[in-house]
């Protein structure tokens, strides 16, 4: 399923579309952000590519992460520590608006059909958006909770 064809070190996982990095540590919002936007740039055969944090929103691409997550030995499946993990969207801007990010090229509003049933509903205390890997849902989260990092690199026009 996975090839390092695409990626140069092992600590990448590829899929035609995208590769994927998970790090060991458990970051906040701002933290995993900033974590993945300080990785060196990544060379692919499409060229250097920036890592961005990880935006999933497709349920493909949901059972295809969690099955690396699965391989690799992440907390989200070995130690049950967090069940989520942080992907590049929030509402910092403006309350209720999510802004996703699907990589470094710009952001976009998001549709809401991938939100948990009664979510959003955070109010102002809850501004990040975490993804649930017990069904893959989108939630409404503090921003300064611990979870998951998971970083990506789009190889392709998605």
């Amino acid at each position: 399923m996975f090839s390092y064809r695409d990626v140069v070190g092992p600590e990448w996982r590829c899929t035609p579309k995208k590769c994927y990095h998970v790090d060991a540590g458990l970051r906040n919002w701002t933290e995993a952000y900033h974590f993945c936007h300080d990785l060196e740039p990544v060379t692919t055969l499409a060229g250097d590519k920036r890592p961005s944090l990880l935006f999933i929103n497709t349920t493909k691409e949901y059972q295809v992460v969690k099955s690396y997550l699965r391989l690799s030995g992440s907390k989200v499946t070995t130690t049950k520590l967090t069940t989520f993990a942080w992907i590049n969207c929030d509402d910092n801007q403006r309350e209720g608006y999510f802004i996703c990010n699907k990589d470094i090229t710009g952001r976009g509003h998001v549709a809401p059909a991938y939100w948990q049933p009664g979510k959003p509903d955070g109010g102002s205390d809850e501004n990040c958006v975490a993804m649930d890997w017990r069904g893959g849902f989108w939630d409404d989260l503090a921003c300064n909770q611990v979870h998951e990092t998971i970083c990506q690199i789009v190889l392709n026009n998605i």
